[in-house]
């Protein structure tokens, strides 16, 4: 009885040893699989650029780059490309041993100044210019929503200027004013005064041209 119950528990362990040795071999071997045979990997890399707007808020912009086939005989870890304005974070990047791998390479904008100018058409200044100085390299500003663009007296002219993106070196916003039109009370109605060019007169030259042929002319019909 004895013999039997050793004998059975031999057995039961070198079944379970065979079974764990064939799970082992199962991974090992679907691993293998997974990596390819010629070293190619099908590679996306994600760029995530990370900014702040002017007002302090988060903006993420994310751009993919096209597949490439990156041969891994010829080196594991890839480098992020340098984008002028940003950090990268991390560095070099471990590539998977797999048909296709897919890497999030996050980007960090550099602090970026946005100043901004009030200047009439002929480029001098209405009023102190004003400095924004929460945004990053990539970030969006919208100084309609930070300031008071209004000065009493003039009106903007372009205002298309004032949203956009902070570049690399920060940026500099003019806005542009004309005088505003003037109201001028005549009897008991007001009359808009529009700030137009003066009439050009006519040279003296030709209006005494012309009464001279006038003059002519009248004495050949009398």
């Amino acid at each position: 009885m004895k013999k039997w119950l050793l004998l059975s528990c031999v057995t039961f362990g070198m079944a379970v040893s065979l079974a764990q040795q064939e799970v082992v071999v199962k991974a090992v071997t679907t691993t293998e699989a997974s990596c390819p045979t010629n070293g190619i990997v099908h590679l996306k890399v994600n760029q995530i650029l990370n900014s702040k707007n002017a007002d302090g808020t988060d903006s993420v912009e994310i751009k993919s780059l096209p597949v490439i086939d990156w041969d891994l005989n010829k080196g594991t870890r890839y480098l992020p490309d340098v984008i002028r304005g940003y950090t990268v974070q991390p560095g070099p990047v471990d590539i998977k041993c797999a048909e296709f791998d897919e890497l999030n390479v996050n980007y960090f904008g550099k602090p970026a100044k946005v100043t901004v100018r009030f200047e009439d058409v002929n480029d001098r200044e209405l009023k102190d210019e004003l400095h924004l100085n929460d945004g990053t390299v990539g970030g969006f500003f919208n100084i309609g929503e930070l300031t008071d663009v209004a000065i009493p007296g003039f009106e903007l002219k372009v205002r298309d200027r004032l949203r956009g993106k902070i570049g690399e070196y920060g940026k500099t916003v003019f806005l542009k004013y004309a005088k505003a039109p003037q109201s001028v009370a005549v009897g008991n109605e007001a009359k808009t005064e529009v700030n137009t060019p003066s009439k050009v007169s006519e040279p003296l030259n030709s209006k005494v041209a012309t009464d001279a042929v006038s003059t002519t002319v009248e004495s050949k019909k009398g």
